[in-house]
């Protein structure tokens, strides 16, 4: 005879405790595998946003010399005629980009961050914070290289050739924040994780030509000994990158 299964409250109780378990399990597991907490990324369109606005920016205040500055990247005329400008650095267009590439900056370390520690956020304000800590730290060490390489320019009389390493470092940044700023948002909002990978290598074949790029500029001068730019490649470019890369490995946000 079958038996009949009686339903009473506590049963009701117990069933729907076990149906709650089981989708905060889901939902916790659907959380840590996108590749960032689209319940709360409202943060990321204003931060894009306002990339994208001081590029525009940028362009506007000049032009003319916002063409130069991405020619520059690969012609070697276009970036001595940049380096022949006294205020290159402080003019309005070039502050507009160096702000961009900063928040350029930030939001790729912060996608890879969230890739490598999976942290989801419970409050829409938390990630601005983590967004500030890394443009706080990548304006930091930029304005520290920037700095040393015056500084050695000074000491070996080649102050023409820092400043040409300064704009290289510079213009190749600029291309690299336009490529995070249009892939990165998309690989969030359509919740592919390689696309953040395909940005990422295309700032690392960057970083490679840039690499390249000063060391053809430094022997072109004919200022540097072949030693001195072998050990200014590994301490200023590779040895900082190296510790960036475990900077945003190792720091997963404390929630």
């Amino acid at each position: 005879m079958p038996t009949q299964t009686t339903i009473t409250p506590d049963t009701i109780i117990q069933n729907s405790d076990t149906v709650s378990f089981l989708y905060s399990n889901n939902l916790d597991t659907t959380l840590h595998n996108i590749p960032i907490d689209t319940v709360n990324n409202n943060w990321l369109f204003i931060i894009s946003f306002a990339a994208i606005f001081l590029i525009v920016l940028g362009k506007n205040f000049a032009p003319t010399r916002f063409k130069t500055i991405i020619r520059s990247v690969v012609s070697f005329y276009q970036l001595e005629n940049l380096a022949k400008e006294k205020n290159v650095f402080s003019h309005g267009t070039s502050i507009s980009l160096i702000l961009s590439t900063i928040l350029a900056g930030s939001i790729l370390a912060y996608q890879i961050n969230f890739i490598v520690n999976g942290v989801s956020y419970q409050n829409s304000i938390l990630p601005y914070f983590d967004i500030l800590k890394f443009a706080l730290a990548i304006s930091l060490f930029w304005i520290l290289k920037s700095i040393i390489i015056r500084l050695i320019g000074f000491l070996f009389l080649a102050k023409y050739s820092s400043r040409l390493q300064l704009l290289n470092i510079f213009t190749i940044n600029i291309i690299g924040s336009m490529v995070i700023i249009a892939i990165i948002p998309l690989s969030i909002y359509t919740e592919k994780i390689f696309l953040t990978w395909i940005s990422l290598a295309f700032v690392l074949v960057l970083y490679i030509y840039r690499l390249i790029r000063g060391f053809i500029n430094g022997v072109k001068e004919n200022r540097f000994s072949f030693v001195y730019i072998i050990l200014y490649l590994c301490t200023l470019e590779i040895v900082p990158a190296i510790i960036i890369v475990k900077f945003v490995i190792n720091n997963s946000s404390a929630i």
